[in-house]
């Protein structure tokens, strides 16, 4: 089992690199896409980058991480 510590955000290198990586890639005005092979690892990557890059109340910057999920919920209506 992982100590809650060793796994925290700002340990994970990856992580903090996909977040500069991004935050770079939006000051140059793009809108920028991250694939993630593990749906747990897009819905984390996702809470991350949303917790990080939309902490100003004036942010209009949506994060979302779209996965299979959503096509079993449409096809389920």
């Amino acid at each position: 089992m992982l100590d809650a510590e060793a796994s925290a955000p700002k340990d994970d290198r990856k992580l903090q690199t996909t977040i500069a990586w991004v935050k770079a890639r939006l000051d140059e005005g793009l809108n920028p896409i991250v694939w993630c092979c593990y749906l747990a690892t897009a819905k984390d990557v996702s809470a991350q980058l949303t917790e990080e890059l939309t902490k100003k109340k004036s942010s209009q910057l949506r994060i979302i991480a779209i996965t299979g999920e959503q096509s079993v919920l449409l096809a389920n209506g």
